[in-house]
């Protein structure tokens, strides 16, 4: 590929290297919005997070070197988790929409949308050490499942 081809894909180098994670559609989102209350909200998390994560899996031939890489280089990882700083507020908004407006639920959002980030950033890493190379949706509805059951027990 020459650098004039690069460049019409990537503004940057870093930029190829970034992952497309999580790269939520707007259509997904909409989806998750329209459905009002928080019955079945945190299913529906595991659903959205674990098939963004099989998209990226499935696109991306060498992601866990991605990922290796990431690590290794403060400045990409810095960009990465920008990225999911800013889907995390995205996603924050798409929950409070659907559990009702105001400043308990604001914040309640927040911490969904933080618990959900962090459940797949968590089932992320597992599938990226995983040495038997399991589908990267198991790491995720894993991860998921885990942050209810430990809350309960606090």
């Amino acid at each position: 590929m020459s650098t004039r081809t690069f460049f019409n894909y990537f503004e940057t180098k870093a930029d190829a290297v970034l992952l497309d994670l999580p790269g939520f559609r707007d259509e997904e989102l909409a989806r998750l919005t329209h459905r009002r209350g928080a019955d079945k909200m945190w299913a529906d998390l595991v659903e959205l997070t674990a098939t963004d994560a099989e998209r990226v899996e499935q696109s991306i031939v060498d992601l866990p070197r991605l990922l290796q890489l990431q690590k290794r280089n403060p400045g990409l990882l810095m960009r990465q988790v920008g990225r999911f700083i800013t889907v995390e507020a995205k996603l924050t908004d798409v929950i409070e929409s659907r559990i009702g407006k105001g400043p308990t639920n604001r914040t309640r959002a927040k911490l969904i949308a933080g618990a959900a980030m962090l459940a797949g950033r968590t089932g992320l890493h597992r599938w990226g050490h995983d040495e038997q190379r399991r589908p990267i949706r198991l790491h995720f509805e894993t991860a998921f499942a885990l942050v209810p059951a430990t809350f309960a027990g606090l």
